[in-house]
């Protein structure tokens, strides 16, 4: 798979449920800005895997790394909470 045919099955699969990831981040950290990272993080980790993906419906496999990102930005950030 080329890298565009890549972005263009990622930006199908995945990307329409960047809101509801968001959502999830903001409800994890109880601010806009962390939610923010943390999704974008998720997005990022996402597009990086994405050749792993062999599914059909993209939202609950970005929801499960949205999550993993999560505990791994909580650990960088225990001490402010």
């Amino acid at each position: 798979m080329t890298e565009h045919d890549k972005a263009k099955r990622f930006n199908a699969m995945v990307l329409p449920h960047l809101d509801t990831a968001y959502n999830l981040a903001r409800w994890l950290t109880r601010n806009d800005d962390d939610a923010q990272d943390v999704a974008q993080e998720a997005c990022l980790r996402a597009f990086k895997f994405f050749d792993g993906f062999h599914g059909n419906d993209g939202k609950f496999w970005l929801l499960a790394i949205l999550r993993n990102t999560y505990y791994t930005w909580l650990q960088k950030h225990r001490d402010r909470y």
